[in-house]
């Protein structure tokens, strides 16, 4: 994907390019924490091919999920980015388990910004 001139030309632009998987960049169709396809291998694939800084906390951690801060004062935007396809259990009923859910109340709760977007994959 890198390779193709449209790719190239879009982040050339240095736009900043974030993301989160879904199923299909995961491994298989609707998998989940019990997948055997995911690794930590396959996680830092995805966020090499996204260029993550490397003292992202993204790496540190199983799962995608991660916050991002845009602009300044009263023109911040907190961008909070959640990663279902790691932690869903069917048998458990939860889709983000249990260190998501805290991290996403923590990220919730600071940083206040006049918007915060929240994306998934899912």
């Amino acid at each position: 994907m890198k390779i193709k001139p449209e790719y190239q030309s879009f982040s050339s632009r240095r736009t900043k390019i974030l993301g989160v998987w879904d199923d299909h960049d995961y491994g298989v169709n609707d998998g989940g924490i019990s997948d055997p396809l995911y690794t930590t291998a396959v996680q830092d694939m995805f966020l090499h091919f996204l260029d993550e800084p490397e003292d992202s906390p993204r790496w540190n951690r199983k799962g995608l999920y991660g916050s991002y801060l845009f602009g300044e004062g009263e023109h911040t935007i907190k961008l909070i980015l959640l990663d279902p396809r790691s932690q869903i259990d069917r048998e458990k009923g939860t889709v983000l388990g249990d260190e998501q859910w805290e991290w996403l109340d923590r990220e919730l709760r600071s940083d206040p910004t006049p918007l915060t977007l929240i994306g998934t994959g899912m």
